[in-house]
């Protein structure tokens, strides 16, 4: 396994693994393991998504967001560079894919940012940044198309001084930010996040 980064779930019900050298796949019942894909473009796989139709995208740590063909584990380079400064978490939906990654010249946390990738032209445009953005992490698609992110440096209002983290609401078509959530108690600095579907949606 590696180092595990990233995880995202196939329809068929396998399980694939982004572990900063390859892109696995698992079976969930056996625990059976397979590569992929690893080298080529997939340079420190971060983290994967799995678009509805079942295509593969991959996001290296240095910046580069890579197709990978579900069968053959073929890849194709979707962009690299441009606002994929440190990048850390990917969503797609249709042809939308969106990367959490800061806007700071540093690459460290301080002014989060939202980046949106055209997934066959490889254009690259800033959705969001700043607000409740510091250093967002995580993020997912809801059923309408709109983001959810988790930030764990998100600032508590109260206080300058502490980032408790939170889980943030992103319109998709605007780059609206709603706090849906502040890192409060036991829950603190959220890295990850996840949408539960109901049955038979």
């Amino acid at each position: 396994m590696g180092t595990p980064f990233g995880i995202a779930a196939e329809d068929a019900g396998t399980i694939l693994v982004a572990n900063a050298q390859a892109l696995l796949r698992i079976n969930p019942d056996t625990g059976e393991q397979t590569m992929l894909a690893s080298g080529g473009y997939l340079n420190v796989p971060l983290a994967v998504a799995v678009r509805e139709n079942g295509d593969i995208f991959v996001l290296g740590a240095l910046g580069a967001i890579v197709q990978v063909n579900s069968r053959t584990g073929v890849q194709t380079l979707v962009t690299t560079g441009g606002y994929l400064q440190r990048p850390q978490g990917i969503a797609v939906h249709g042809n939308d894919i969106y990367v959490t990654d800061v806007a700071t010249a540093d690459g460290n946390f301080g002014v989060g940012r939202i980046v949106h990738v055209d997934a066959h032209s490889g254009v690259q445009s800033v959705l969001a940044d700043g607000g409740y953005l510091v250093g967002p992490v995580g993020i997912t698609v809801e059923q309408n198309g709109n983001l959810i992110v988790s930030d764990p440096y998100t600032i508590n209002e109260a206080s300058a001084d502490l980032f408790d983290g939170g889980i943030i609401a992103l319109d998709s078509k605007t780059g609206q930010q709603n706090l849906i959530a502040r890192g409060k108690d036991g829950f603190v600095n959220p890295r990850c996040v996840a949408l539960v579907r109901n049955a038979g949606q």
